[in-house]
């Protein structure tokens, strides 16, 4: 999680404490937690799907930290995107344990809400020119598929393009440890469609 914080630090401008990021999947809240810890003029809005409220709420409880907020109820693929003003977004382990229609669903919210300078990061594996980098995410991919068929590990070409046409930019793809990366893109002043 180091190398997570490692990113947030690079990206996020220290400037007062009204910059503020919503999680979306936030699961336990453990990446809310130590990156909020130690990111203090971050403030931090956790958000998931109605069952995994409670836990959180806990959890948050317990860290007592003043720039971590939420539970937001928000499911991808059902809800509106929060009505809040948010700076970027974040999504760990998310793309490939929903369908493909559901993230282009998100991308387009987020290309719809978020303003000029927005960041955006996407944590987890990605496929590259159509090769997965392990053993261990082709026995991954080919459990979540047994589970579900919409979904899958996504590709990378495909979610770059998804954010190009919601009006996003890659800035940076970072390489993480257990073949995860993380996918860093800001907005830009206008959409760009692709041609």
């Amino acid at each position: 999680m180091d190398e997570l914080l490692r990113i947030f630090n690079e990206i996020i401008p220290r400037e007062g404490d009204n910059w503020r990021m919503l999680e979306i999947g936030t699961g336990s809240g453990h990446h809310a937690i130590h990156i909020a810890r130690h990111i203090p003029w971050l403030q931090w809005v956790t958000s998931d799907v109605p069952y995994r409220q409670k836990a959180i709420q806990k959890n948050l409880k317990e860290a007592k930290l003043p720039n971590v907020h939420g539970p937001i109820e928000f499911e991808v693929g059902k809800d509106d995107f929060p009505s809040q003003k948010f700076n970027g977004a974040f999504a760990s382990q998310l793309l490939h344990v929903i369908s493909w229609k559901e993230s282009k669903s998100l991308i387009k919210q987020l290309g719809n809400r978020l303003r000029k300078g927005s960041q955006v990061l996407f944590y987890g594996p990605f496929r590259y020119d159509g090769k997965l980098a392990s053993e261990r995410l082709e026995e991954l991919d080919k459990s979540l598929k047994e589970k579900n068929a919409a979904n899958g590990i996504r590709a990378f070409e495909d979610v770059v393009r998804a954010m190009l046409k919601a009006g996003f930019v890659l800035k940076k793809d970072y390489t993480l440890p257990n073949d995860n990366h993380v996918l860093h893109f800001e907005r830009l002043e206008h959409v760009v469609e692709n041609t």
